[in-house]
């Protein structure tokens, strides 16, 4: 309710900003009880206060708003924004947004821990990601899934990607999947999918459900990646993904020979092709979140960015986890 209310005020305020214009000289004014905590111009010195110069105005003003009505909490900007005007308001924000913000300096020993916490949040402390609301845009970096048979919530979320081996982009996204699998929460399942969307499609599908029926998926995934885009191999022969399991995993042409045609490699493929057809996928890569979130490069506007949206989707899954649970 209060993120609702803060919602409306924000647009209400957007909207003064248009109708009515503010004056920063009236705000400088105003701003001298301020500088004692947020510096003379914007720029405070003690972390624990916040800078404001260069902040938007219609931010600076909705959370001056949000003092006065309690819909934020704090006894000393209770305090300070009490006898404030609504033309107070916005001529302190005006003022505010033309200083020139300070670069400040970040203990580089804290950076990598910071930027997991804005990721995904600190679950021990109960932290929600920052990325959750200050990142990435429904129908501009991801899509809501509709008309999905729904599964009923567990205990992990999942992260879906389908795939084909021979598909640039995908080995484009592969580094950053890696990367982002290192420092994936305990509460996030993730799962590849190897289309088949196409009938050149398949022989790649299948070496990849006989890397996960022999358990050699982390010895092979990346080699067959690298033996089509570095190597010039197209991998359109038995033989020729044999040898990539040898080399790699150290798996016999036999016993690579007898997964690749099982029926357990079958009915991979076939759970596969119904992933595919049940989130409507139509091109590769692509990513479902819990089974209600899409997202793929070109949403997400580069290949760095697919699995940061990631993480933002996981974290609007896991705000809404106990609700859904309560439910159930």
């Amino acid at each position: 309710m209060k993120n609702s209310a803060l919602l409306a005020a924000a647009i209400a305020v957007s909207a003064a900003f248009a109708a009515q214009a503010a004056d920063p000289e009236a705000g400088r004014a105003k701003s001298q009880t301020c500088a004692a905590c947020h510096g003379a111009d914007g720029n405070s010195a003690n972390p624990d206060w916040p800078s404001l110069a260069g902040q938007h105005a219609a931010y600076t003003a909705t959370q001056l708003h949000a003092y006065q009505s309690g819909a934020r909490v704090d006894p000393i900007m209770i305090g300070m924004t009490a006898g404030l005007s609504d033309e107070d308001i916005l001529n302190l924000a005006a003022y505010y947004a033309e200083q020139t913000m300070e670069p400040k300096t970040a203990d580089p020993d804290l950076v990598e821990l910071g930027e997991r916490i804005y990721r995904g949040g600190n679950m021990e402390t109960g932290v929600a990601a920052c990325i959750a609301c200050h990142g990435w845009t429904e129908g501009v970096h991801y899509e809501v899934l509709s008309n999905v048979p729904e599964r009923p919530a567990g205990d992990t979320i999942q992260v879906l990607e389908a795939f084909w081996y021979g598909c640039p982009s995908c080995y484009n996204l592969e580094p950053h999947i890696q990367r982002w699998l290192t420092t994936k929460p305990e509460d996030v399942e993730f799962v590849r999918v190897a289309a088949s969307m196409a009938p050149s499609w398949r022989m790649h599908a299948r070496a990849f459900y006989s890397a996960d029926a022999l358990d050699v998926v982390d010895e092979v995934h990346v080699a067959l990646f690298n033996a089509i885009h570095l190597q010039r191999n197209p991998l359109n022969t038995v033989d020729a993904i044999a040898a990539v399991f040898a080399e790699h995993a150290d798996v016999d042409r036999d016993a690579f020979i007898a997964a690749f045609g099982s029926f357990d490699v079958d009915t991979r493929m076939r759970r596969g092709d119904q992933e595919v057809r049940r989130y409507r996928i139509g091109a590769v890569p692509t990513i479902i979140v819990a089974g209600k979130y899409r997202t793929d490069p070109g949403r997400a506007q580069s290949f760095a960015n697919v699995m940061r949206v990631v993480d933002h989707l996981v974290e609007l899954e896991r705000r809404a986890r106990p609700a859904q649970l309560e439910v159930r």
